[in-house]
């Protein structure tokens, strides 16, 4: 499974596990965290664009991950 996401500060995620939203104190600002136990938890930071083009539309701290399948 691959999964994208975005953080409060616009940057862009893969994750090979599931993702979970992250608050930071009591702002707005945060992040991902995994999911769950897994021994493969790997999250890349992607280029600016990068979700958009692989699945044509852009995504935000709102919108919950994105499950990539085959």
């Amino acid at each position: 499974m691959t999964f994208l996401a975005v953080n409060s500060k616009g940057i862009e995620y893969i994750s090979y596990t599931p993702l979970t939203r992250k608050l930071e104190g009591e702002t707005l600002n945060g992040t991902w965290i995994f999911k769950g136990r897994y021994s493969d938890n790997m999250m890349f930071q992607v280029p600016k664009g990068t979700i958009e083009k692989l699945i044509g539309k852009e995504l935000t701290w709102q919108d919950e991950p994105v499950e990539l399948k085959e």
